[in-house]
């Protein structure tokens, strides 16, 4: 018996790469999956209607539960028929992770309107509708795991990809509202960033599939609100917004006093401007 046996897992964007893993991972962990994917892989390229139903075919062949789904978790309609599969096959739903995604990717004074709603539809709006349905059903339950997968060109930011970083760096938000939204009915909400490292690109997804599991099972039913990542062996957590340092004057804040003391009292707590790749200047270890 796995630690998710007799669990359902709901899994968006599980036809390729992270997502398929994951779904993979869970199944060997006992869990009933639905493999959701809409047949777009995340840089857009080898289309294959037919990955969900792949999936499905490997996990029956090691004994695992599993049935596809292609309908799109960026509609309404489709999130609905998503979630009412499951119920319909599994009875419930346990476990939701939301890994889809696209990209377009330009610089913020040459994007296009198309560009900006299509890539924030792939990921904040997909990740808020099937947060929101799979929410009322764990909610009901008293149980429930809810795990994004995000960017750290969200958290950390990038150049050229003002859409991709925006729409993740929002679902950072909605996974701790949701956590907090959801502690009495003992469902969870928990981000992990997949980070790239030269010497272990090829086993990001590998890699990340054990921690979402983890984070899907009843060890981690106080671990929620928290954004971790994954990057070759390591596994870190994430600091969250917090006041670094105030500064006070009993008269108020005019300009010219601003001028004056603002910078000297909190510039060495300034955010850097790096982007990912440069904050991330170190090997993973190994």
């Amino acid at each position: 018996m796995g630690m998710l046996a007799g669990r359902t897992a709901v899994i968006i964007g599980a036809g390729v790469g992270i997502g398929q893993q994951i779904a993979i991972a869970m199944a060997e962990s006992g869990a009933r999956i639905l493999v959701n994917n809409s047949g777009i892989s995340p840089s857009e390229e080898g289309v294959d209607p037919a990955a969900a139903e792949k999936v499905v075919q490997e996990i029956t062949a090691m004994g695992g539960e599993a049935f596809a789904s292609t309908d799109a978790a960026t509609s309404w309609e489709g999130t609905e028929k998503i979630v009412a599969a499951a119920v319909d096959h599994f009875g419930r739903i346990d476990i939701l992770v939301n890994s889809s995604g696209i990209r377009s990717d330009s610089p913020c004074f040459e994007i296009s309107g198309e560009q900006w709603h299509r890539v924030l539809e792939a990921h904040l709006k997909a990740a808020f509708l099937c947060t929101r349905l799979t929410a009322k059903l764990m909610r009901k339950q008293k149980q429930g795991r809810i795990i994004h997968l995000v960017s750290a060109s969200g958290l950390i930011g990038d150049k050229g990809c003002i859409n991709y970083s925006t729409a993740n760096m929002a679902i950072v938000g909605l996974s701790r509202n949701v956590a907090i939204e959801m502690k009495y009915s003992n469902v969870t909400s928990n981000c992990i960033v997949p980070v790239k490292a030269e010497r272990a690109q090829h086993s990001i997804p590998a890699n990340v599939a054990p921690l979402a599991v983890f984070l899907a099972g009843e060890s981690s039913k106080n671990i929620s609100g928290q954004i971790f990542s994954v990057r070759g062996k390591e596994i870190s957590l994430f600091s969250q917004p917090r006041i670094a340092r105030s500064i006070h004057h009993s008269q108020g804040w005019p300009v010219d006093r601003l001028a004056k003391i603002l910078i000297p009292s909190l510039k060495a707590h300034f955010t850097p401007m790096e982007t990912a790749e440069s904050y991330f200047s170190w090997d993973p270890m190994d």
